[in-house]
C-alpha cells in the first residue's frame, strides 16, 4: 500500500511540474527569453604546418584540428588553443612533440619518417580521445562483447521439455 501512495504521490508531482513549466514565466513573472544566449567567442589557435612553426608559443605543437583534419594549429598539450600565450596543461597529448612527459597510457617515440622529432604516441590498444588522450574504452568493450558470445556458446540456455 505504501509503495501505491509513493508511486501516486511522484506521479502527481512529475505533472505538476510538467504544466508550471508550460506556461513559460520564470519565478519573478518575466516572460522567458526565446533568443538564446550567445557563446563567449571563439579565439582559434595560430595555424600551422609543421611543429617548427608553434616554437615561439610554449608547450604547443602543431596538431590536426579534429573538426577538419586539413586544417593544423598550434595547440596545447590537451588540444585546446594556449590562452595569452600560455598552456594550462604540462603533459603531452597523442600527437604533441615530447621528451618525456606524454599522458597516461601514451609513449613518447620518435615520429615517422623524422627521427628528429620525438612525439607522444598510444599504446598499443589505445586510441586517440578529441581531447589527445590515449582511451581503451574501445578494445574494452570489443572484449565484453566477445567474452559475451563466447558465454553464450559455452553454456546454451537449457530449455526443459514439459
Amino acid at each position: 500500500m505504501n509503495c501505491l501512495y509513493i508511486t501516486l504521490c511522484f506521479s502527481i508531482v512529475s505533472v505538476l511540474i510538467k504544466l508550471n513549466d508550460a506556461h513559460g514565466l520564470t519565478t519573478f513573472g518575466k516572460s522567458q527569453s526565446i533568443h538564446p544566449q550567445t557563446p563567449p567567442p571563439f579565439h582559434p589557435a595560430k595555424s600551422c604546418i609543421n611543429h617548427t612553426q608553434c616554437k615561439p608559443i610554449p608547450q604547443t605543437s602543431c596538431i590536426a584540428d579534429i573538426r577538419d583534419p586539413s586544417k593544423k594549429y598550434c595547440l596545447c598539450g590537451d588540444n585546446t588553443a594556449p590562452t595569452n600565450g600560455l598552456c594550462q596543461t604540462t603533459r603531452k597529448g597523442a600527437g604533441h612533440l615530447c621528451s618525456d612527459d606524454c599522458v597516461e597510457d601514451a609513449t613518447c617515440l620518435e615520429e615517422e619518417g623524422n627521427s628528429n622529432i620525438k612525439v607522444c604516441k598510444c599504446n598499443e590498444g589505445f586510441i586517440v580521445t578529441p581531447h589527445g588522450y590515449c582511451s581503451g574504452a574501445v578494445s574494452a568493450q570489443i572484449a565484453t562483447v566477445g567474452l559475451l558470445l563466447m558465454v553464450m556458446l559455452h553454456f546454451p540456455i537449457l530449455t526443459t521439455i514439459a
